[in-house]
């Protein structure tokens, strides 16, 4: 109980023993002071125990009840009420989404009409054992050393957010559920994300798992398979609430060696699909062409090669003259000076 609670309890036991002091006095007259004084404690127990037999939850709270036996009796609910315990037999009814195809096939019981702050319970056989938050709760972690198919080792840093409703649990496991979400939700969801991502990514290849800078379909992609995965196998639970922003994956982490291959391969994809577009559009416009302008670009390209054969030829006339002028003034050089009678001229001095 609160603090407030527990005021109002010990105000009405001195009232309830102001009110049987008296009485126990004129009832000791015949029976006795003893017989008196067991009578007084035992009303004040009595009344006591009625006021105690309240707990008080916030509307983001669940109670989880067990009996003395530490036996499951059910959850308190601000909205539901009571909400007993249900056992696995084909009677009883599993609420929300039962194949999870995202709607609910048989939608959840009507809330009461004004919430309550108060429930009734039996403190002599019942204790309220803990309390089930109604809010969000966080699971994160990274999965280390997952293989892809190629056999690639990666880690996977995650984050999920979720919520529990305890409508949703399927009969027969609430008692586990009980005693296993106040505590341990977040690790009970942690465990099936690194299920789903060993068995999602094991048949993925490195290239469908790789996001470059300002692509992130990969990781999206990848997201909303995990995504829809986690709430498959984790609504019998009461898991729900995942919305496509209460999961997030990445980045990924690679060897860097498989990394710096995959950002050339990547690099050259892009010049390969930009080639080909550029291709495209040139095949496009060539498409365009009319006849008329299809003879007009063959006599251009007629005229075009006449004049590069005309450079070429003037070209090699210069070439060749100028080659031949050194070929003369090199032999101009190398001959020697002789006379009329074909010998060496020889400057006598007299």
């Amino acid at each position: 109980m609160i603090r407030s609670e527990k005021l109002i309890t010990a105000v009405i036991i001195l009232l309830v023993a102001i009110i049987l002091i008296p009485l126990g006095y004129l009832i000791a007259e015949t029976t006795g002071a003893l017989v008196a004084l067991g009578l007084v404690l035992l009303g004040a127990v009595v009344v006591g125990g009625f006021f105690e037999n309240y707990v008080t939850l916030t509307e983001m709270e669940v109670g989880v009840i067990f009996d003395r036996h530490d036996n499951f009796v059910c959850f308190l609910d601000n909205d539901y009420g009571r909400i007993p315990r249900r056992y696995a037999k084909e009677t009883e009814v599993w609420y929300g989404d039962t194949n999870g195809d995202g709607t609910d096939e048989i939608p959840l019981p009507n809330p009461l009409s004004k919430p309550l702050a108060r429930h009734h319970i039996n403190r002599a056989t019942e204790v309220v054992k803990a309390r089930l938050r109604k809010g969000s709760f966080d699971a994160s972690g990274t999965t280390a050393n997952i293989r892809t198919r190629e056999g690639i080792p990666i880690n996977i840093p995650w984050f999920v957010s979720f919520r529990i409703e305890v409508w949703r649990i399927r009969p027969g496991i609430d008692y586990k559920m009980a005693r296993a979400l106040p505590a341990n939700a977040d690790k009970m969801v942690a465990g099936r994300m690194m299920q789903i991502l060993q068995h999602v990514v094991g048949q993925k290849s490195i290239q469908e798992l790789y996001a470059t800078p300002g692509d992130n379909s990969a990781i999206q992609q990848l997201e909303d398979e995990v995504r829809t995965q986690l709430l498959t196998r984790a609504r019998a639970i009461g898991i729900t609430g995942i919305a496509s922003n209460d999961l997030k994956i990445g980045p990924i982490e690679v060897p860097g060696k498989i990394e710096t291959t995959l950002r050339d391969a990547h690099q050259r994809l892009i010049y390969a699909d930009t080639l080909a577009n550029a291709l495209q559009r040139l095949q496009q416009a060539v498409h365009a062409f009319s006849p008329d302008d299809m003879e007009r670009l063959t006599e251009l390209e007629r005229l075009r090669i006449i004049d590069e054969k005309a450079q070429s030829i003037a070209l090699s006339e210069a070439f060749v003259n100028t080659r031949k002028q050194h070929t003369m003034n090199f032999y101009d050089e190398m001959e020697p000076h002789v006379n009329g009678h074909g010998h060496s001229r020889v400057d006598k001095k007299v």
